[in-house]
């Protein structure tokens, strides 16, 4: 429903974006949610002309054709979040077999109080495009280029959510996550070209960088229903930061009429932190349709990111290898957003719906200022806005949603140019189209055990089976059928 969820949510997305509405979730549920397949188009402009050619060194002329276009088709990493309340589990663990089966068939409904345990993955960024070549030519003559480029960005939460309905409309909540970032990325360049005066520059230009940050951070949430009118806000506080890691490289060469050689590595402490974020939705539900309004304000109150390290800057003098070694602090600030987002499902019967929505997720990163330095740990800022369409099955025990999300991103990435001696940083323009395949549902606790109950029990072609018995224990009985029994199965 267009990344809504604020006012109406009740599957495993709850707990970040409002973790009072967990208490609209039936007791004994599993919810999940899960990304399978990605199809990626990407295309950055002017990629290998990235900026204005040095025409004392190549002359005066533009290549044409010099943008970079990547596809791919790839199944993800499981971006997976298993959400269960507990309050109705440990009742029925207290129960034997036969009672819990009455009062789960009889729909023992929640007492108000819920409790889940989430794993999920809500940020992630992959690019990957090696071998890149381009040749062009220039008014001092023939050029090549080669280069690789790899990005990966993953935000992971883990951690509790409790909630508490204090009355039939009103119900507050609240989570504490774990949040795990790793950034890791590199940009290599390597270029031969021609120079006016009939000679050539061999130049080169990488940089390279792998991070990992822990934060702590919490979410606090409201709802407020009113007939079929339900009102919800939350925020997402500030975050602690635990502990984090970053280690960097840089290289710049020249090889032609002046040699220049600089290496720089770069160790130390890294921290990347969710912004503050506050969110409000208003949800109206039907006979047969719900709908539901969003919108999310991001306060950037703590730099997005930020580390202190040691540089060891390496140059080639005609007295060979000289070193450098000094302090350096880096900090990427934040910008205040507003993402709006709408959803909708219609019921056409009682087990099936179809569902949809918009979302918006306008970057808070500002443009980007790249620089020689083992400091660029931010290679492109990237809005983006997002469609969806599905459709859902629900039964007695369970629902399971599947559909698409089509995706537009736009603004800027990093680039190399070649066509100035040493090479240098410049920033192009970049769009991504995307479309992914989600399917997400949950299912009760009671299906779950059936289901492994009847596998523990199935007739298969091992010689001995396993029995649970209703007081908890276990037992080998031999799958091989009396006479009479044969005789009959077949």
């Amino acid at each position: 429903m267009g990344n809504t969820g604020v006012a109406l949510g009740h599957d495993g997305a709850s707990p970040f974006n409002n973790p009072a509405t967990i208490v609209r979730i039936l007791d004994q549920r599993l919810a999940f949610a899960v990304n399978f397949y990605s199809l990626n188009f990407m295309h950055f402009d002017a990629w290998h002309q990235p900026g204005a050619i040095d025409s004392a060194q190549f002359g005066d002329r533009n290549l044409g054709g010099t943008a970079l276009v990547d596809t791919n088709f790839e199944s993800l990493p499981s971006t997976l979040c298993l959400f269960f309340t507990l309050e109705q589990v440990v009742r029925t663990l207290s129960l034997n077999e036969a009672t819990a089966h009455e009062q789960l068939e009889s729909g023992l409904r929640p007492t108000g109080k819920k409790l889940a345990l989430c794993f999920a993955t809500l940020e992630s960024e992959d690019v990957d495009m090696q071998a890149v070549s381009f040749r062009g030519t220039t008014a001092a003559g023939p050029t090549t280029q080669i280069q690789s480029v790899q990005r990966r960005w993953v935000r992971t939460y883990i951690g509790p959510t409790y909630s508490i309905s204090l009355s039939d409309r009103f119900a507050i909540g609240g989570s504490v996550h774990v949040v795990y970032s790793h950034d890791r990325f590199g940009i290599n360049s390597l270029s031969l070209s021609s120079l006016l005066d009939g000679t050539g520059v061999t130049s080169t230009l990488s940089t390279g960088g792998r991070g990992k940050s822990f934060e702590l951070t919490g979410t606090l949430g409201m709802t407020y229903r009113v007939d079929r009118f339900t009102l919800g806000a939350s925020v997402r506080l500030p975050s602690l930061h635990v502990l984090g890691s970053y280690d960097a490289t840089f290289s710049q060469t020249k090889t032609g009429q002046e040699d220049v050689s600089l290496l720089a590595d770069a160790t130390g402490s890294f921290s990347t932190t969710p912004p503050m974020r506050i969110a409000v939705g208003a949800g109206l539900t039907g006979k047969r349709w719900t709908l539901e309004v969003n919108a999310a304000l991001s306060l950037p109150i703590q730099k997005l990111m930020t580390a202190d390290l040691t540089v060891v800057n390496t140059t080639l003098a005609a007295t060979g290898a000289e070193l450098e070694q000094h302090r350096e602090h880096y900090a990427i600030p934040g910008y205040v957003t507003i993402n709006p987002s709408f959803g909708f499902e219609y019921f056409a019967s009682a087990g099936l719906s179809i569902l949809g929505g918009v979302a918006t997720n306008f970057t808070t990163l500002g443009r980007l200022k790249p620089a020689p330095s083992v400091g660029n740990m931010i290679q492109s800022r990237v809005s983006h806005i997002s469609a969806s369409l599905g459709l859902g099955s629900y039964w007695e025990r369970g629902e399971f949603l599947f559909g698409l999300q089509f995706d537009y991103g736009f603004g800027q990435t990093l680039a190399i140019n070649p066509y100035v001696v040493p090479n240098d940083w410049a920033v192009v323009g970049a769009r991504t189209y995307g479309l992914l395949f989600v399917i997400a549902g949950s299912t009760s606790f009671d299906s779950i055990v059936r289901v492994m109950d009847r596998i523990a029990n199935g007739v298969g072609p091992k010689e001995k089976r396993m029995q649970i018995g209703v007081d908890g224990t276990v037992s080998a009985a031999d799958d091989k059928p009396e006479p009479s029994e044969r005789k009959g199965s077949q």
